[in-house]
């Protein structure tokens, strides 16, 4: 009797339905049980309040920079975990099957590792170790073969990469705004100055915290669209909302920081109530009902299995 008392009790838990979480948001924050930077995710519900927050890293060691792949079933990461060099990590949104992503990469890897539209590629910011005349912006694929150079970065310091909505081309942030030709690797200025940037069908979206705005331009640079924040201080990190008509932000009002979102359409800002760093709005939403579900008939059956659960 008692396996049909745990079954019916399975039946009725995967009947109740979770909080409607409607959308993810990865970012970098202080885990106080280490002292080290760990990588977070937050769901939020259709009023874009945060239902519940988890860590998908969890290790020793400096986690930063997350960046969802197309589909919303990964997470791509730079961390500090394997000594002083940066290398990338992946793991799936749940923080689970973390691997390193290749390890041919012994060097430096900063900024947000970017996924190509297809998911078979990474751009990234790469120093290699000992030899600064091979930095620049670099591809791999997924599997972590194939590596290569792009592009040499004669301009400044090394940064974040976005590929265009068509894969043709890297938006890549490195003080300046730049966008390279994937094909042909030639690249142009499009900004003198930008506190981080994202790209979408909408445009390239990027800050720019000495005019306290949000813009969003062409990939020649030509501005679409301003939003002026002049309550802000400070505007980095954009990114923009799975249907594109919100811009997810770190901002800093007097001398409170904290993460907030831009109604594109009315130009309404809403904190989310808490601060965190590089945050990247998923592009999609995995429902997390179908894995607890499975994960709780593993649980009964291994009870079962174990004497936990009599017959």
């Amino acid at each position: 009797m008692r396996i049909i008392h745990a079954l019916i009790i399975l039946l009725l838990l995967s009947s109740i339905s979770p909080a409607q979480v409607t959308s993810r948001i990865a970012f970098t924050k202080l885990n106080p049980l280490t002292s080290d930077f760990d990588i977070f995710v937050a769901e939020l519900n259709e009023n874009l309040k945060v239902v519940r927050t988890y860590n998908v890293s969890n290790v020793i060691g400096a986690d930063s920079h997350p960046s969802w792949s197309p589909d919303g079933s990964k997470i791509a990461y730079i961390s500090q975990r394997h000594g002083k060099w940066m290398s990338i990590y992946i793991t799936d949104y749940l923080g689970r099957n973390t691997r390193r992503f290749s390890s041919e990469i012994l060097g430096r890897s900063w900024g947000f590792p970017g996924w190509s539209p297809d998911g078979k590629k990474i751009a990234f910011a790469y120093e290699p170790k000992d030899n600064d005349r091979e930095r620049g912006i670099y591809l791999i694929d997924i599997d972590g073969r194939n590596l290569r150079k792009l592009v040499g970065i004669p301009f400044g310091s090394l940064g974040s990469c976005k590929w265009s909505p068509d894969g043709k081309k890297i938006l890549v942030h490195s003080v300046e705004l730049y966008v390279i030709d994937v094909e042909t690797g030639q690249y142009k200025m499009i900004c003198d100055g930008a506190d981080g940037a994202d790209w979408s069908e909408k445009g390239i979206l990027y800050s720019r915290s000495r005019f306290r705005s949000i813009f969003i331009a062409d990939e020649n640079g030509n501005i679409l669209k301003r939003y002026e924040l002049p309550d802000f201080k400070f505007i980095d990190e954009p990114s923009y909302s799975p249907d594109l008509g919100k811009v997810l932000f770190v901002g800093r009002k007097g001398n409170t920081w904290g993460l907030h979102i831009l109604d594109l359409k009315t130009g309404k800002v809403k904190s989310l109530g808490f601060y965190a760093q590089f945050p990247d709005w998923g592009p999609a939403f995995l429902p997390r009902q179908s894995l607890d579900q499975l994960n709780l008939l593993y649980t009964m059956w291994s009870l079962i299995k174990t004497g936990g659960i009599k017959k």
